[in-house]
């Protein structure tokens, strides 16, 4: 295992009839397995093919591996159906009640396989069960609650249906439980208060109404998270919500809860993450948070609470995160903690005296930075000074341009020069001399009092760099020069990793390119963008994100809507997608995927969604 193995496995492995532990996986090794393999291997105890490329059927003749115990098959490109009896490219049918009635493991995540899991309450000796990101549908059995040894349950992001079953609260030893990205809908049921062990429950991005059951709140090894986000759960958060006393992640965002945030919030004193965005929260900031002295990230926004911005927000140390956006919020806005950081500060959308103010401008002198960003137009129609090659006027030794020429090449920047304005500043046109020749350039004046001014026009020069077409102004090479000082701007752009070592253009580059666009589409981050704790681009944010924090990173303004048709469908691709769009961003060139791979993982995102919402 971890070897960075690659090809397909040599056939001659499976004919060693003795083996009784095969493990595969974590490494780059195609091809698929032997549909007789269960005959090849009959002592097989453990088969581990996790993260690896392998594709094709899961091979139903490991039903006659009678000793096998533990079957990890995630992280590949297995598909087709797993229905009660298995018939496969005409091998034998057999039963999937045949497999070993010993099997404790059975993890075959993040695959391309459908069907419905009636078959589950046949392994009742079963301690991990996760058939995450897959194709699944129906509803989820009733006698899932006889597996009385399961100690994790992982069925996230498939296309399951229905209620929660109450039996589930009777496996009382499990401490992992995910229903996530499904189509389960109604209430949660109480009974999920008897899991008496449980230390992480996601539910989040399903169908479920109702109020939360105050046995959630009641459940004390909750240390981990408790996630109902993404649902249209309603009511009032019940004050009960202070049992929880050692939860260390809460979301209930994006739901319609109502009513207050209860002052018994005081008693979650190892929370390090709340959010309650998105919601229909009212009345003041509770003082009780206060206590929560270990709290590093804090999301109010989008809700209609009142008041004032509480002044012991700034004594919390280890805040990094605030955001108090978009509520009826009035008053001063306090200066000290958290406050002082402008980047990592929210409270957009305020009344009163700081109304529309964004935070991360407080500090900022309205400045305006002049650039030359594009190249000069060629005008058949103008005089014989002015150039006529683009090289010319962009040598390899780059122009130096001082803020004198750019003022006088406008007129002082005359409004009779203004060809246009927009969000992040205005575009002057102007006549430059470069030696004896005359050129017209478009100059862009940005305001850095504008949120993201700077990284927009870094972004618009990458698009002029990529995109060459005769109606389009070409990018120029220029480094600007402001008055004394010289300003280099340089954008971080998330390219292909063999670019910068200077090999040739290629389909794999722009397949690298490709996953970029994918990670922009749907966190709604730029490739020029800044990031935390030394994060050095796009890819590698997503990365540290992906599979679990997922929901942390998504662009919540783009996937968000209150149709439930339209975030039932948000919620199927999008998991599906950022594991293409990771495929095509490896470091790798020759790891990356194949366009053809990419047309079939696309088109098996889209026929789930025609299966699971026909009607959207």
């Amino acid at each position: 295992m971890n070897n960075k193995l690659d090809g397909p496995v040599p056939p001659s492995l499976f004919n060693i009839s003795s083996i009784t532990t095969l493990g595969l996986d974590m490494n780059q090794l195609t091809g698929s397995l032997p549909l007789d393999i269960g005959f090849k291997l009959p002592k097989l105890y453990a088969l581990a093919t996790y993260y690896n490329y392998f594709e094709g059927p899961i091979p139903a003749s490991l039903s006659n591996a009678s000793e096998l115990q533990y079957l990890i098959l995630r992280g590949n490109r297995y598909h087709g159906l797993i229905p009660r009896d298995i018939g496969i490219h005409g091998v034998m049918p057999v039963s999937i009640a045949n497999l070993s009635r010993k099997l404790e493991w059975l993890t075959i995540g993040t695959n391309h396989i459908a069907g419905t899991i009636s078959w589950v309450g046949m392994f009742q000796n079963l301690t991990k069960l996760t058939l995450e990101d897959n194709l699944f549908t129906g509803t989820l059995p009733i006698d899932i609650g006889k597996l009385s040894s399961l100690d994790i349950l992982d069925l996230s992001h498939n296309g399951f249906e229905g209620q929660i079953p109450q039996s589930i609260g009777n496996v009382t030893v499990l401490d992992n439980l995910s229903l996530s990205n499904n189509f389960l809908n109604n209430s949660i049921p109480p009974s999920l208060g008897k899991l008496s062990n449980i230390v992480s429950m996601d539910l989040s991005c399903n169908l479920l109404t109702g109020q939360i059951p105050l046995e959630i709140f009641s459940i004390p090894s909750l240390t981990i998270l408790l996630n109902l986000s993404r649902n249209a759960l309603s009511g009032a958060i019940p004050t009960q919500i202070g049992h929880l006393k050692s939860l260390g992640t809460m979301d209930l965002s994006m739901n319609k809860l109502d009513g207050e945030i209860p002052e018994a919030i005081e008693g979650c004193v190892q929370l390090r993450f709340l959010y309650l965005q998105g919601n229909l929260l009212q009345e003041q900031i509770p003082k009780g948070l206060n206590t929560l002295g270990v709290l590093e990230k804090l999301d109010l926004s989008s809700n209609n609470l009142t008041g004032p911005i509480p002044k012991f927000l700034e004594g919390i140390r280890s805040l990094s995160y605030l955001n108090l956006s978009f509520n009826n919020l009035s008053g001063p806005v306090p200066d000290a903690g958290v406050f002082s950081n402008s980047t990592i500060l929210s409270v957009t959308g305020f009344t009163a005296s700081i109304a529309h103010i964004y935070l991360w401008s407080y500090w900022i002198i309205h400045l305006c930075v002049c650039s030359v960003t594009a190249y000069c137009f060629i005008k058949r129609r103008t005089t014989s000074t002015f150039v006529h090659h683009e090289h010319l006027f962009f040598n390899e030794e780059h122009e130096r341009i001082s803020y004198a020429e750019l003022h006088k090449a406008t007129g002082s920047f005359s409004p009779a020069n203004l060809i246009g304005s927009g969000s992040s500043g205005k575009v002057y046109f102007g006549n430059l001399t470069f030696g004896e020749n005359l050129a017209t350039v478009a100059i862009k004046v940005l305001d850095l009092g504008q949120q993201r001014a700077s990284r927009s026009f870094l972004a618009e020069c990458n698009a002029l760099k990529r995109i060459h077409h005769r109606k389009l102004v070409k990018a120029g090479k220029t480094i600007m020069k402001l008055k004394a000082a010289h300003l280099q701007l340089k954008a971080q752009l998330d390219i292909s990793p063999e670019y910068g070592s200077g090999c040739d253009v290629s389909t794999d580059g722009d397949t690298y390119s490709y996953g970029v666009l994918l990670l922009e589409m749907f966190t709604g981050r730029r490739p020029t963008d800044s990031f935390n704790d030394g994060v050095p681009n796009l890819v590698s944010f997503v990365k540290m994100a992906y599979p679990i924090n997922l929901l942390e990173i998504l662009d919540v303004t783009a996937s968000y809507s209150r149709n439930t048709d339209t975030q039932a469908i948000l919620d199927i691709l999008v998991y599906p997608i950022f594991r293409v769009a990771l495929a095509c961003c490896n470091d790798s060139p020759r790891q990356r995927m194949k366009m053809h791979d990419i047309v079939e993982e696309l088109n098996a995102i889209k026929m789930a969604c025609a299966v699971q919402m026909p009607y959207s």
